[in-house]
């Protein structure tokens, strides 16, 4: 989310942020933002990037009521796990027109299904779950990969 901050910050952009625990005065300077009631960032923000694990506070934390509050067609960008934000009350704000679109490197059923229904909206961009993909990271990976097996065949 610091992340998204900094490059929002780049453009311009008014910086909104919700998390359960308000950052102190001093990263809240540093990254140039403010903290809001969670109904008041879907209310006033134009885009959402979710940033958050998937855990029991977390789960379904997004539905109708704050999906509801969007006044200005925002666009959600879900790189967290997609049972953050409540499956029936996402399709229902796509439906009704909600949304300006919505971005998604998580799908409620991994792998995505050829039948699942986000595929049929044309505001909704989904991946198959690769957006941590980096040349860095997959490096890593081979790296990690190769030492396990040299440790296993030791």
């Amino acid at each position: 989310g610091r992340y998204v901050a900094n490059w929002a910050n780049a453009f311009g952009m008014k910086v909104l942020y919700y998390q359960r625990n308000q950052l102190n005065e001093t990263l809240e300077a540093e990254f140039n933002t403010t903290y809001v009631p969670l109904n008041e960032l879907f209310a006033q923000s134009d885009f959402i990037s979710i940033h958050v694990p998937l855990n029991e506070s977390t789960k379904g934390m997004i539905g109708a009521e704050q999906l509801n509050a969007a006044t200005k067609l925002p666009i959600i960008v879900n790189i967290a796990r997609a049972d953050i934000i409540q499956r029936d009350a996402l399709l229902a704000a796509l439906d009704t027109g909600k949304l300006g679109g919505v971005g998604m490197d998580v799908h409620y059923k991994e792998p995505g299904d050829l039948d699942d229904p986000f595929r049929s909206y044309k505001n909704v961009v989904m991946s198959p779950h690769i957006a941590i993909g980096t040349r860095v990271n997959g490096a890593h990976d081979m790296e990690a990969l190769i030492s396990n097996i040299a440790e296993a065949l030791g």
